[in-house]
């Protein structure tokens, strides 16, 4: 099947998830197929299963259709560049950014930073090589960047501060190293303050990922927003997992922290805990959760939905409300559990466990509050 491309005198509109691409100057027949990016080169992407240049983008003629999400950089050239020391109040853009060591932006309290429309990644081996690696920092906006190749996207020690980190329309792609406690898209650990936010993300791993695959994609520990400004994990599409055990989905609660929103996220096939809730104060409201496939990794144990205490940490007022699961181990469905050590689940009767109207399409709902 070939998927034609626009002429550049073509009037091409963004429209997420179909294989046709506007390229600069003229265009070509896409017809190489691909499951994940990593399979394409020379900075093509993979949309609906095929390599091309630029933007999700649909030849529409003269119909007056919206723009789609873009995650990912809105740039076709980069240039190329080392490892990067960040200084507050400085700007990264425009920038392909590697290194065989450790990570490839790193920042030491640092303040007031843009990070925008780069391409970061592989960066070191193991553990180590996070795309982006802060401490201590505040007022930092990490956005339209594609993270391909590395131990995390965005890995933050907040050393019991941190405020102001926001974390949206990145693409994250071949996360690894989930067996260093690493292969998160986003971890923020010790961060407490107002202004924190993951949304409008699409991290696209492989069933099962790239070596040893994914750790939970979105992580906490220790970490707390304030009961005015919650920490938001919105809108966000996570897809993949395994082959290792602790590839999860999202998960609020390790250690001392709370004041979570969770809302609105598609999770798909994610591993062994798609949804796990614990901290004090956390929300989570109209999720996706798909998990058809009893993996090796999501074990006998594994579940769409989880409340459960973090070990002695404090784990009460939870919401989980109007939330969508179907999810699958190694024993059978198994889409919930409660275990009861975090007190009443507010609006827990609400949500639809064992929702056959679910399949791989959730991928595809459009998500138009991340619309720019």
């Amino acid at each position: 099947m070939r998927r034609a491309v626009p002429n550049a005198g073509q009037r091409a509109l963004l429209i997420a998830g179909v294989g046709c691409f506007l390229l600069v100057a003229g265009c070509r027949a896409a017809t190489q197929p691909c499951a994940v990016d990593r399979d394409c080169g020379g900075g093509e992407i993979c949309i609906a299963g095929y390599c091309g240049v630029g933007n999700r983008r649909l030849l529409v003629g003269d119909a007056d259709l919206p723009p789609a999400v873009i995650y990912g950089p809105r740039l076709q050239t980069f240039t190329p560049s080392g490892p990067i020391t960040l200084s507050s109040g400085q700007t990264v853009s425009g920038l392909k950014i590697s290194t065989a060591t450790g990570p490839c932006i790193t920042g030491t309290n640092v303040t007031n930073v843009h990070i925008v429309d780069n391409e970061i990644g592989p960066c070191g081996s193991g553990a180590a090589g996070a795309g982006i690696s802060l401490d201590n920092p505040t007022a930092i906006l990490i956005e339209h960047n594609a993270f391909d190749d590395v131990a995390a996207g965005l890995f933050v020690d907040g050393s019991g501060g941190g405020s102001e980190i926001v974390f949206h329309h990145n693409r994250v792609t071949h996360l690894r190293s989930a067996q260093d406690s690493q292969g998160h898209m986003v971890a923020l650990w010790r961060v407490n303050g107002p202004g924190n936010a993951v949304r409008c993300n699409l991290s696209d791993q492989g069933t099962p990922g790239y070596e040893d695959g994914p750790r939970f994609q979105i992580y906490f520990e220790d970490s707390s927003g304030t009961a005015i400004s919650p920490i938001e994990v919105g809108f966000n599409k996570l897809r993949g997992g395994g082959p290792s055990t602790e590839a999860g989905g999202i998960y609020t609660g390790s250690g001392i922290g709370g004041h979570f929103v969770v809302h609105d996220n598609i999770l798909v096939e994610t591993g062994r805990v798609a949804l796990g809730l614990a901290g004090d104060g956390v929300s989570a409201l109209r999720n996706i959760v798909y998990g058809p496939t009893g993996h090796a990794w999501t074990s006998t144990t594994g579940v769409g939905l989880c409340v459960m205490r973090d070990g002695t940490s404090p784990c009460q007022n939870i919401e989980a409300r109007d939330n969508r699961v179907l999810f699958f181990n190694t024993a059978g469905q198994n889409d919930e559990y409660d275990a009861g050590d975090c007190g009443t689940v507010a609006g827990w009767s609400s949500n639809t466990f064992g929702d056959a109207t679910l399949d791989a399409s959730v991928w595809e709902t459009p998500l138009p509050d991340c619309l720019e």
